[in-house]
């Protein structure tokens, strides 16, 4: 009886989302194997897919053959295939979709299109004037030496992208090139080297007037080299090394490089702490489950500076010990550089990172390191839960209670669920952690489905910040219209005497929330999604947050044509303004969506914090966790009511996180840390047990609102989203 191949096919229909029989053809026979990337015919087309089981039966039909196999190598194994089909069903989401995401980085044969910078770079800046979205290409694209995938761009920047290329194309911005490849292989190098024996050769085949092929010749009596190096040295041509070849000389060979996205990167080897002794009693229950290769399931709730992370390393010791892997995951990439450097002084070279900012070939060549084994340790965001390491002994998830965890795109995959999963596969201990954990997580915890580790105290016993409420309707009262109150600025004063770092943290970018007409009240709002426009004053531009559109400032209402307009709301242009006529002698710099748009802006910025010793870190989210400098001794939360009123039942559980959370970057060193909370309802309950750092609290008045409504952990909750032009 025949064999058969089961193939799950890219059809790019949901319809359509089932395994497909194919006949393989004689010269595929033993060859093929579960997991290969094939080609294969498909109604008038041809389209890939993947390998995933053999049929021995029969079919009624007459079938069509495999065309051919496109990568040499299996690229996905049988645990690979059982996760992809627990996330389709999970997330009713296609097969090959779930499949994708655990293959390498580009692997799939594509039509693509490469976008080549072409323009002079005068015509640039006045060509992107009006886009952000066009800006932020442009800006890539000169980062990455002037060209890039269209798919790579679409992942990078979302909606809009497509357009804003087209219209950079129309301007003569840009050109397109139509391709199709398999968009990313190994990164060659050409080397060279004397074929053995061929020395005797040299004096009969060369003449003696060929100078730059002696002096080649000669240079490769002490090894290979590459072909650049051969012509740096020795002053000669491509011509020298090609011709030796053809007299049998010189043998020309190509040798993989790896893009190494550590490159330069300075790393202090460091060694493991006495842990204290709340590091001991953690430690105690995770590490004989991972001896005992025990599907566990911890929860560490360690308040602010507890020394989570030393945790962390010393039972990632343990598993390498047992011989076996290791992931963490943190939740934005501006976690990362911090992370990842702790990492590399203990672990070294058996590191690898996946994160969404490498460049592809970047993420392939640490794909492809940590495949091969090289790497038994993978730090990165949420896609780094699909690393392909074999026999896991341990996950991290690092502030588990993020929502950044959840991916917006299909499949809308959840990473805590997907780890869950593949512990479970390989017998392996889950840790998640938080000073703020979920509130499911925790009622988990409570019910014994996780085992609770407490961790009260900061490393060494360092107290946690001190943490004061400032009353902005009092503030208001006295007559103090400033973004911050008379509190915040006499501490950030007493900071800049001290030469002390300062923090202040504003969930909203941009400097204006939207501009309105005083005498008509109409409100300036994107053409294209309806959402009022946030007027950035370094650009005098209004962008939408959303698209990406951009337009001039206005100063005549274009409904009533009045004059009377005004911004309202604030944000973090804003604020770095106030800071900058408040206190002209200090030193800001801002971290926010509009300052980190280019490759490794997040360490840039955080590089510079800490070297210059900069006197006041101002931003979004991006600063409320992760950040350990021992010189940080104040953070004022400006805004704190702006995720209190947001419309989610998660709204209180939002606000307790981040109010926590970013307080809890102060006072990290021998300085007594010190918070501001800014309200206009100190009274409010969350902002209270914010205030006293006091988790255990805010979870009781949390679990028994969720209760009372049926919310979560009680009930689930499912959001269908319905979109359309019309």
């Amino acid at each position: 009886m025949e064999i058969l191949a089961k193939v799950c096919v890219d059809t790019g229909l949901m319809s359509l989302d089932k395994l497909y029989d194919y006949r393989i053809p004689y010269e595929l026979t033993g060859i093929l194997k579960i997991g290969h990337m094939v080609e294969v015919p498909f109604g008038k087309s041809r389209k890939a897919g993947i390998v995933v089981g053999f049929s021995e039966e029969a079919s009624e039909f007459k079938l069509k053959a495999i065309t051919k196999i496109t990568d040499p190598l299996p690229v996905v194994g049988a645990l690979d295939i059982e996760l992809a089909g627990y996330m389709q069903r999970m997330y009713v989401a296609s097969f090959y979709d779930c499949l994708k995401l655990l293959c390498p980085p580009g692997c799939f044969y594509k039509s693509d299109k490469r976008v080549i910078l072409s323009g002079s770079e005068e015509s640039i800046k006045k060509a992107v004037a009006k886009s952000v979205n066009q800006e932020r290409i442009v800006a890539f694209l000169e980062e990455e030496g002037k060209e890039a995938n269209l798919e790579m761009l679409k992942s990078m920047f979302g909606q809009g992208t497509v357009a804003a290329v087209n219209a950079l194309q129309k301007k003569g911005i840009v050109t397109c090139e139509s391709f199709s490849e398999n968009s990313k292989g190994p990164l060659k190098r050409k080397y060279a080297e004397l074929i053995p024996g061929s020395e005797k050769k040299i004096e009969t085949l060369v003449n003696k007037n060929s100078v730059a092929q002696i002096k080649v010749c000669n240079i490769l009596l002490g090894g290979p080299l590459p072909i650049t190096d051969i012509i740096e040295q020795t002053g000669s041509s491509r011509y020298a090394a090609q011709e030796l070849q053809k007299k049998g000389i010189v043998k020309v060979f190509d040798e993989n490089i790896r893009r190494n996205p550590f490159q330069g990167k300075e790393i202090c080897k460091t060694k493991s702490l006495e842990p204290t002794q709340e590091q001991k009693e953690a430690l105690s229950k995770i590490i004989p489950a991972v001896k005992e290769q025990k599907n566990d399931t911890f929860l560490l709730h360690g308040v602010t500076g507890s020394g989570k992370t030393e945790v962390f390393m010393q039972s990632i010791e343990h598993v390498l010990k047992e011989g076996r892997t290791a992931i963490v995951l943190v939740p934005e990439i501006s976690l990362t550089p911090q992370m990842t450097d702790r990492f590399l002084g203990r672990f070294g070279d058996k590191i690898a990172i996946l994160h969404s900012v490498l460049s592809q070939g970047e993420r392939l060549d640490e794909w492809n390191r940590i495949k091969e084994g090289q790497a038994k340790v993978v730090i990165g965001a949420r896609s780094a839960i699909f690393a392909p390491l074999s026999d896991i002994g341990l996950i991290i998830i690092d502030e588990e209670h993020e929502n950044t965890y959840k991916s917006e795109q299909s499949p809308r995959y959840n990473a805590v669920e997907v780890a869950k999963k593949r512990c479970e596969q390989n017998n392996a201990v889950l840790i998640l952690a938080s000073a703020t954990p979920d509130v499911s997580s925790y009622y988990k915890a409570q019910n014994g489905e996780y085992t609770l580790i407490t961790m009260k105290d900061r490393y060494n016993h360092v107290n946690l910040p001190n943490i004061k409420v400032s009353d902005m309707r009092l503030e208001l009262k006295e007559g103090n219209r400033s973004m911050l109150s008379r509190q915040l600025q006499e501490e950030i004063r007493i900071n800049l005497e001290k030469k002390e770092q300062t923090i202040l943290f504003l969930n909203r970018r941009g400097f204006s929330t939207f501009v309105s007409c005083r005498d008509c009240g109409y409100v300036v709002t994107c053409p294209e999604c309806s959402i009022s426009l946030t007027y950035h004053k370094s650009t005098e531009t209004l962008n939408c947050h959303y698209c990406g559109y951009r337009t001039e400032n206005i100063k005549v209402c274009p409904n009533c044509k009045g004059t009377h307009v005004r911004y309202f709301g604030t944000g973090t242009q804003k604020l770095e303004e106030e800071i900058n006529k408040l206190f002209p002698d200090a030193s800001t710099i801002r971290m926010d969506v509009d300052t980190t748009t280019t490759k490794n802006s997040h360490e840039k910025i955080l590089k510079r914090f800490c070297d210059e010793n900069i006197d006041i870190l101002l931003g979004t989210q991006m600063v409320s966790k992760g950040l350990d400098y021992p010189n940080i001794s104040l953070v004022g939360v400006v805004a704190a009511d702006m995720s209190l009123n947001i419309d989610d039942y998660r709204a209180a559980e939002r606000t307790f996180d981040l109010v926590t959370q970013v307080c809890g970057r102060a006072g990290r060193g021998d300085k007594r840390g010190r918070a501001v909370i800014q309200t206009y309802s100190p009274e409010n309950s969350v902002i209270g047990y914010a205030r006293e750092q006091n988790y255990e609290a805010f979870y009781e008045n949390e679990i028994a609102f969720r209760k009372l409504f049926d919310y979560p952990p009680f009930k689930q909750i499912l959001c269908i989203t319905f979109s359309g032009e019309d």
